[in-house]
């Protein structure tokens, strides 16, 4: 019964937090990617995100999760998106 609980209560919070990125007007990963990844190679870097025009330079270190210094499209779509 809890681990049902912890799963319901896990849903919420993904659903929660995914409805607040398109309440914010945060757009797509896909978009994001699209937008940002100029060389097409599947991660977006600092310099990338920076010369893109987006706004994506200025929260990239709230994406960059694993703090590598590239956004992947995983990181993308953790962050809500």
């Amino acid at each position: 019964m809890m681990k049902q609980l912890t799963r319901i209560a896990c849903a919420a919070v993904m659903f929660s937090i995914h409805g607040l990125a398109a309440a914010q007007g945060i757009p797509p990963p896909e978009q994001i990617m699209a937008e940002n990844d100029e060389d097409k190679n599947g991660e977006i870097t600092r310099e990338e995100a920076e010369s893109s025009g987006t706004p994506l330079a200025q929260f990239f270190d709230q994406f960059d999760s694993n703090k590598d210094g590239k956004i992947t499209m995983a990181e993308l779509k953790a962050f809500g998106g």
